[in-house]
């Protein structure tokens, strides 16, 4: 096995994000799960909670996922969704912002996870795989 062939992808896309086509329409330009802003605004923001989140008290299940989903959404906005082009909502166009992304998100958790699992595929974030994407895509 060639290390740099099958993990040595590029880490300004895993920064600086790319683009992926959702469906024949939409596209997100998304960075990789785990670049160092979002490790750095994971940290910062969970840091003031991690007594609820480590705690093992009944009852508080509830109040940790809401918050967890609550502290990722609000890193996924900032750190790995960068921009949409063609996202509707009811059959209106979404123009992009950190607050509409924020909403989206929030509000459509599958979304979110689709947003998740793209920003998680090593193969996203393989300058050739983003040429073959590129060319796809004309």
């Amino acid at each position: 096995m060639d290390l740099k062939e099958e993990f040595g992808v590029d880490k300004v896309l895993e920064q600086d994000g790319v683009w992926i086509p959702l469906d024949d329409v939409t596209q997100v330009k998304i960075a990789r799960l785990g670049n160092k802003k979002y490790l750095n605004m994971m940290e910062r923001l969970m840091n003031p909670h991690l007594r609820i989140l480590n705690s093992k008290k009944k009852g508080l299940s509830v109040k940790k996922l809401e918050l967890s989903n609550e502290i990722m959404c609000k890193v996924f906005a900032k750190t790995i969704l960068y921009d949409w082009k063609d996202m509707f909502l009811g059959g209106k166009k979404v123009k992009y912002s950190p607050e509409e992304c924020l909403r989206a998100l929030t509000t459509y958790p599958e979304f979110r996870d689709r947003i998740s699992d793209e920003a998680d595929d090593i193969n996203n974030f393989f300058k050739e795989e983003i040429e073959e994407i590129k060319e796809n895509l004309k």
